[in-house]
Parts: structure tokens; sequence; C-alpha cells
């Protein structure tokens, strides 16, 4: 009787964070723009890493939906624009070609998001 209740509870509590994959997913993209704006701050080539991380958010979307893909690109937009891109803490970029890469990561992730999403669930946004 007692390992019936514990399965049970165990069941649950899967089903629950199996409920929230999106959202760490999404947190998961945020991250690595994080980690990748730390890295490359001093980079000569930073203008490309939001077409890097735009790879990230089309697995994510793939993997765990519209919805992941969607807020992972626009966390990850706020994370480039406030700490890789001058003036740094604000979310306005000054090198229109930096500003370019960023709104192609942003306007990519959330259609490449709709396009590839493999949950039904997600029609819903």
């Amino acid at each position: 009787m007692r390992t019936v209740s514990f399965r049970r509870l165990f069941i649950t509590q899967a089903q629950r964070i199996s409920n929230w994959k999106w959202l760490f997913a999404s947190v998961a993209c945020a991250a690595a723009a994080g980690v990748l704006s730390v890295f490359f701050k001093s980079s000569t080539s930073r203008a490309l890493l939001p077409l890097v991380c735009l790879v990230l958010i089309v697995v994510v979307a793939i993997r765990y939906g519209a919805r992941a893909g969607i807020i992972g690109s626009i966390l990850a937009t706020v994370v480039f624009a406030f700490s890789l891109f001058p003036p740094l803490g604000q979310l306005r970029i000054d090198d229109p070609s930096e500003r370019a890469s960023v709104v192609w990561m942003f306007l990519g992730g959330i259609s490449l998001s709709y396009l590839l999403s493999s949950d039904d669930g997600d029609k819903e946004i």
C-alpha cells in the first residue's frame, strides 16, 4: 500500500515538472546568451553571437515547443542588449550591424519557433 502512494506522488511530481520544461528551456537560452556575452565581450566578431544563439533557440523550439523558443528568444535578446553591446546596461544598441544581428535573432527566433515547433499545445499562444 505504501509503495503505491509513493509511486503516485512521484508520477504527479514528474507530470508537474514536465509541464514546466518549456520554462527551463527558455531560461537555458538566456543563460547561454549570458555565458556567450561574458566570454566574447571584447571579441571583434561579437556581432555574430546572436546568430549563433539563434541555433540554440531553434533547437529549443524543436525540442520543447514554440512557447519555449519565443520566450527564449525574448530573454536572449534582452541579455545581449544589456550585457554585450554598448552602451551596457541599456536596451539601446549603438552599432547598426550589432543592432541588426540582434533584431535578426529576435525575429528569426520567433518565426522559426512557430514554424518548427513540434508541440500542438503551443498553438494557443
